[in-house]
């Protein structure tokens, strides 16, 4: 384990944290195999984005960018589009244009840099059959909100916290079910691995190009995941697939554990099954919780003279409605989504990392750039750098390979 030591962030303002020795590059562990081998089908250790990063050839000295990458982590929280500008308005007049500046025309013709992590990017996500075509076409804002919208349905493993919503176990779901509750409880406490617990589907439905299938039928949610897109809310099998069906298990019990996933907390939401999607139950329970917190409260707004009118209102959400809620007289937001069926969040989250990218890249050949970053970190700076940009679950990071140094740019969801 590394020394873990502090220094002040020049971007953000913010304390950057060196964090322990960086996994090998090969293996399931942080930095996976490189995309272009394909991760989903690599072996790693959740099928996901554990080490997505870009992998042009080395400029260190000796190849050395090849070998292990057991270098130190900075980490300065979420990099803020203010402080960016704060940075860099005195510096670079075209700030502006950098930000937006070769992100959103066609599929080619970005920086080397960024088109290779676009490129990567789309050759991990796993799109539907008949959709690849699409999804390579895609220009980079448009590429990064797929992976988004992909990648956050995977939980980043990290050690939680663990709180129950306030109704969670007057369910007789829950109670029946309680051993398996505390058996994850403790997994999530533990920092494992979660994927085993999602649907299988986020293996293979990554990304659904158009509204419709060949049979006509709507296709909205074919790539996406309701429950989360709608309330922010992951929802955990009970039995870990490992490769298998659930077939057994469905038919036994057929239970999910509904769980709101932060970086270092969770909140275990309520115990249901596939019909709670749809049927009003994750509705009320979302509500319910909120409610209890205050949070998501729309406060000010005065609820219907007939707070019947709003019982059938979570029905519109699977439309791609955002929709409102009434508890005690008091109007929460409910739903919040778009009309594609996406997260606001998430696209928020997309358009973070974007302009993240469109400012950093243009300054990491930039000699002064690495100087101040450096010292700043109390590193000398290496005589040859070899910059690439990785992505870990929805957490943008820049990889300097020849000193072997990591530094995160933008915090994950979870």
């Amino acid at each position: 384990m590394g020394t873990v030591a502090i220094a002040r962030s020049v971007v953000s303002g913010r304390s950057w944290v060196a964090g322990t020795d960086l996994p090998t590059r090969t293996g399931t562990g942080l930095h996976g195999p490189p995309l272009t081998t394909g991760m989903r089908h690599s072996g790693a250790a959740d099928g996901c984005c554990s080490g997505l990063h870009t992998a042009p050839a080395s400029r260190c000295p000796n190849g050395s960018r090849a070998g292990a990458l057991r270098g130190r982590q900075w980490h300065g929280g979420i990099f803020g589009l203010g402080s960016v500008r704060k940075w860099f308005q005195g510096r670079d007049p075209n700030i502006r244009g950098l930000i937006v500046s070769g992100l959103s025309g066609s599929a080619n013709g970005l920086p080397p840099r960024l088109e290779t992590l676009r490129s990567q990017l789309v050759a991990n996500i796993p799109a539907l059959p008949g959709s690849q075509m699409a999804l390579a076409s895609l220009n980079m804002p448009q590429t990064m909100l797929a992976y988004v919208n992909w990648a956050s349905r995977f939980i980043q493993p990290r050690r939680r916290t663990v709180s129950y919503a306030p109704a969670f176990w007057k369910s007789q779901a829950a109670m029946e079910r309680g051993g398996d509750v505390l058996a994850l409880e403790a997994a999530v406490k533990a920092g494992s691995n979660l994927t085993p617990y999602l649907s299988g589907r986020v293996l293979s439905d990554g990304y659904q190009s158009g509204a419709e299938n060949g049979e006509g039928k709507q296709t909205k949610w074919a790539d996406k995941d309701f429950a989360l897109n709608a309330y922010g809310i992951h929802h955990l099998h009970f039995v870990p697939a490992n490769g298998k069906s659930r077939g057994a298990e469905q038919g036994k019990h057929g239970h999910l554990l509904y769980v709101e996933f932060g970086r270092y907390h969770a909140t275990f939401l309520m115990v249901g099954d596939h019909k709670s999607f749809d049927d009003g139950t994750l509705h009320d329970a979302v509500i319910e919780a909120r409610a209890s917190s205050g949070a998501w409260e729309l406060q000010g707004i005065r609820p219907p003279r007939n707070p019947e009118d709003h019982k059938d209102e979570f029905r519109l959400a699977r439309r791609g409605f955002a929709t409102t809620a009434v508890k005690d007289g008091r109007v929460f937001i409910a739903a919040n989504l778009s009309t594609a069926g996406t997260s606001p969040r998430h696209t928020r989250h997309a358009s973070h990392i974007l302009r993240a990218l469109s400012v950093v890249d243009p300054e990491l050949d930039k000699d002064s750039y690495w100087r101040e970053r450096f010292a700043s970190f109390g590193r000398s700076v290496p005589t040859a750098r070899d910059f690439e940009w990785s992505m870990q679950y929805t957490e943008l990071s820049v990889i300097e390979r020849c000193s072997q140094t990591k530094l995160i740019i933008v915090d994950g969801l979870t």
